[in-house]
């Protein structure tokens, strides 16, 4: 089984994702993509994956008030890779439920451990977040090409921002044409180190600082010390968080003004 996500979170990569589709159907593996940072812009069953997960605390909730998570699974078909002799301890399940199999094989393992029913006020406050998602999302993803472009010409030398929006990011050309322009809410910004990062940080006016993405309101955490805090410093380099590294997860304000928030917290 492979498990990809479609943005890398913090580094920001884009992998080549119909190439590693390419691959687990020639090598008949089965590829579980996490979609939670870009919802609606792409569709990886369609693409070609088995299994599609999200974490609905994120976007498609948009409120961070309600945890939750979803898995979506293709319908199999008659020569379906499932049907392959390395799945064979599969095949009761697969020959008894047809198209879905999948459904079943993750009733009867994962979700009989963790559970697989979320609460009741929880799910209704998802299901109104997905009314405005769409809406939400084409928010952030006008707004964030805005704010990384002020950011890029008028931060000081020694904080760097990326996203793969800008013409100097190496993923910028697969963000055009493999993402449609859209990668969801994540920039960074590359600070000195620790210390400038949390001065940065402590002199933001606007923006929150949580461990969410994905929210309404705009999002600021230093990640070696909060997520990747127990991370050993050669997995924390393998993942491409730094001591000075800052995620910012944009919301649905207007872009100038937090681009300006960002400026003062670096120039005061």
């Amino acid at each position: 089984m492979v498990l990809i996500e479609t943005v890398g979170n913090p580094s920001l990569e884009l992998p080549d994702l119909p190439k590693i589709i390419e691959l687990c159907k020639q090598y008949e593996t089965l590829l579980v993509v996490d979609n939670t940072v870009t919802p609606l812009t792409l569709r990886p069953l369609e693409m070609g994956a088995d299994i599609v997960i999200h974490s609905t605390t994120k976007a498609m909730s948009g409120h961070s008030a309600a945890l939750g998570g979803v898995a979506v699974f293709r319908a199999l078909q008659e020569h379906d890779k499932l049907h392959h002799q390395k799945y064979a301890q599969l095949h009761p399940i697969v020959n008894k439920m047809k198209k879905k199999a999948m459904i079943a094989i993750a009733k009867k393992r994962a979700m009989r451990d963790i559970g697989m029913s979320p609460n009741a006020y929880g799910s209704f406050l998802t299901m109104l977040g997905l009314e405005t998602l769409a809406l939400r999302l084409q928010r952030v993803h006008t707004s964030i090409p805005k704010v990384v472009k002020i950011l890029e010409e008028k931060l000081p030398s020694n904080i760097k921002v990326s996203h793969p929006s800008l013409k100097s990011n190496k993923y910028n050309q697969r963000f055009k044409s493999d993402f449609h322009s859209a990668c969801g809410p994540i920039i960074t910004l590359e600070c000195e180190n620790k210390e400038s990062a949390f001065r940065l940080l402590n002199k933001l006016k606007l923006v929150t600082q949580t461990a969410n993405i994905g929210d309404n309101r705009t999002l600021a955490l230093h990640m070696a010390s909060t997520i990747y805090r127990d991370f050993d410093k050669n997995t924390q380099k393998y993942l491409g968080v730094t001591e000075g590294l800052i995620r910012i997860s944009m919301g649905i304000e207007d872009p100038q003004t937090i681009a300006e928030d960002f400026l003062q917290a670096c120039t005061n």
